[in-house]
């Protein structure tokens, strides 16, 4: 009998991206799963949502990662995805039977994804477990406590998802406190950000000098509203006056635009609008940014991450790590409040903050030490929490 007859083949994982930034979280977690002395089998398994693999092929190709397949879920409302999901993944589980299938964020696919594992016997595996805005009613944070409660093994980025977990009455043996794993991407890519001037020219603008304000909208509850809007517009024009403000447009928010009539507020030399701009365009803007003003969770994480002054207009921050810790305040969207931060960030430098701790590029590392202690011992019972814990203290 040959001396491989025996040999036990690598336990099989599949790693589901539902959107841009599940591939942010799960594209070094793969790298490093793949530096394991004993790697699992991999497939990577997009949504195929629009704005997927195909619109982020440059990103992809950036992280040095390349997905397996392809659901083709397209559009559609969140619903409709997760019921794409559902109907797609289900018989490719029950043809492929890996031994785990690990999901990211808080997009609806990813609960369709999560919902199909569990139902088809298949542990799942949650990375940014634990994540709880103010919005409790809102669809991402449904999505989340539901794919949570689905988790048989939860990583957070923080001690507050860990105790968001605990209080939900999720076992404390299936939390791990691993770090912000999309720190882990945003360090390897800086280096291939798009340098700002290079990205404005291609879109027509002229680069600034003395560098420049980022301002992003995309919350509904900011560009759906004329009169929110308008104030938000005509604190970025103010503004202008002390730093040019770079504004990438959504297609939603330059609809918003047209339909109210706004876009004669801002005075081109001091606020850019730009084309919605890809991440190594963004990230490029942000890393040269003097400060950083969102209603998004990205830039908001992002920003944090890199250390800049950072003004969330919305009630509450995503993470609340990044206001307790890190270098981000709440500024809501009151044109007076916003503009006194700014003036204070402008004139000396702003809240300074820290780098919350386990933001540090290694959450990856040690998501990856657990999960493969994880999947090399038997299933059932008590061993695979033992060597997880054990993985989690080396």
């Amino acid at each position: 009998m040959s001396a491989h007859a025996h040999t036990r083949p690598p336990p099989h994982l599949v790693c589901f991206i539902a959107d841009r930034g599940a591939l942010l979280q799960l594209a070094p977690l793969v790298a490093a799963l793949r530096r394991l002395a004993s790697p699992p089998r991999l497939t990577l398994l997009d949504a195929g949502l629009r704005g997927g693999a195909a619109d982020h092929g440059a990103l992809y190709a950036a992280l040095g990662v390349a997905p397996d397949l392809h659901l083709d879920v397209g559009g559609g409302s969140p619903a409709a995805q997760a019921a794409q999901v559902q109907r797609h993944a289900a018989p490719l589980f029950q043809h492929e039977c890996p031994g785990a299938v690990l999901v990211a964020g808080g997009a609806a696919a990813s609960l369709g994804c999560a919902l199909v594992a569990a139902q088809q016997g298949l542990p799942v595996i949650v990375v940014d477990a634990g994540l709880r805005s103010a919005g409790r009613g809102q669809p991402e944070a449904i999505n989340r406590a539901l794919t949570d409660q689905l988790g048989q093994l939860l990583f957070t980025s923080d001690a507050d998802g860990a105790a968001n977990l605990l209080r939900e009455g999720v076992a404390a043996a299936r939390i791990h406190c691993a770090g912000n794993v999309r720190c882990d991407a945003l360090r390897a890519l800086l280096p291939q950000a798009a340098a700002p001037a290079q990205t404005l020219r291609r879109h027509r603008c002229q680069p600034p000098l003395g560098g420049h304000a980022l301002l992003a909208l995309q919350r509904p509850a900011n560009i759906d509203s004329r009169s929110r809007l308008s104030g938000l517009l005509h604190t970025a024009a103010l503004l202008g006056s002390r730093v040019p403000v770079l504004l990438p447009l959504s297609p939603r928010l330059r609809a918003r635009l047209d339909q109210f009539g706004l876009k004669q507020m801002l005075e081109p030399s001091r606020v850019m609008l730009l084309p919605p701009l890809d991440y190594l365009e963004t990230l490029g803007l942000l890393r040269d940014a003097r400060l950083v003003l969102s209603d998004c969770a990205e830039l908001e994480e992002d920003g944090t991450a890199l250390g800049l002054p950072c003004l969330t207009l919305r009630g509450a921050a995503t993470r609340a790590v990044s206001v307790a810790e890190g270098s981000n305040s709440v500024a809501s969207h009151e044109p007076a409040v916003v503009l006194a931060l700014c003036d204070d960030i402008l004139n000396g430098g702003g809240k300074a903050g820290r780098l919350p701790p386990r933001w540090d590029g290694h959450a990856a590392a040690r998501i990856a030490a657990v999960v493969g202690a994880w999947l090399d011992a038997p299933a059932g019972g008590a061993a695979r929490g033992e060597a997880a814990a054990v993985a989690a203290q080396e």
